[in-house]
């Protein structure tokens, strides 16, 4: 595999859904992981101490944003890039989007992302093939990566006549034995622009330290959190259009009618 990408998901619940992904260079994932290992040796941490954004505190706070500090540092350098997708699942169009259920929803949220972010590898480098590694979550609607799988290859041979870029989807935890390392600054990343997102940033009773957290985020982004970045930018936050995606599938329905009539 030439990349890997690692995602979780935020605010699965809250009104804007927040997803997000590290597109790593092979050759840059070992390098990184070992970074952020060696970074917790020296803060005399647990190699097992998990970073999330729900454990934010006042303690761990500047710990937490020279994480942030570290992880943009790479995106400058372009050893790797983030991509975030928030989904306003209040719109109106949100029903027909996910079909009613919620879980169809979330689905077509995270394909839409991966589709995009392979996409982005492939203006990169044409001979694409990447690792997908999914948050192992137990409270997390049940993926079906051989289908999610299945559907983006078909995706990607339609759009760019790329075959079998998605080599494997897996599921990876936070911590433990078999932890991905990098899952941890995409959890604490997304947790911010959806603390921002849905709100909380502004409300009193928030906690101040998450706040100060997405400022800090920001400032290291240089945008604030509750607007879009450019889709070159190394850190590059997307709201879906519900709109276009609303347009397109009718464009696509009028298309297979067209298909179906009998030819005179």
């Amino acid at each position: 595999m030439k990349h890997v990408v690692i995602c979780d998901e935020s605010y699965s619940t809250g009104r804007f859904l927040v997803l997000g992904a590290l597109l790593v260079p092979t050759h840059n994932h070992a390098m990184l992981a070992n970074e952020l290992k060696d970074w917790k040796a020296r803060n005399r941490l647990n190699p097992s101490s998990e970073f999330k954004w729900t454990k934010v505190s006042k303690k761990y706070l500047p710990l937490y944003a020279e994480m942030m500090q570290w992880i943009f540092s790479h995106l400058k350098a372009n050893h790797l890039r983030f991509r975030s997708l928030v989904m306003d699942t209040g719109h109106r169009l949100y029903r027909q989007f996910s079909e009613g259920k919620r879980e169809k929803g979330f689905y077509k949220a995270y394909y839409h992302l991966l589709l995009q972010t392979i996409k982005r590898a492939w203006e990169e480098d044409q001979d694409v093939s990447v690792l997908i590694l999914l948050d192992e979550k137990r409270d997390r609607y049940p993926f079906y990566k051989g289908v999610l799988k299945k559907t983006l290859n078909a995706a990607l041979k339609r759009d760019l006549g790329i075959g079998k870029a998605v080599v494997s989807i897996e599921d990876r935890p936070s911590s433990g034995p078999r932890a991905e390392a990098l899952i941890q600054p995409v959890d604490v990343l997304i947790g911010a622009i959806g603390f921002v997102r849905n709100g909380l940033a502004s409300k009193s009773t928030s906690s101040p330290w998450k706040r100060r957290l997405a400022e800090t985020i920001e400032q290291a982004c240089g945008s604030p959190l509750s607007y879009d970045t450019m889709p070159g930018s190394p850190f590059n936050l997307w709201t879906f259009d519900l709109k276009i995606a609303a347009k397109r599938k009718k464009a696509w329905k009028r298309q297979a009618q067209k298909r179906k009539r009998p030819q005179a």
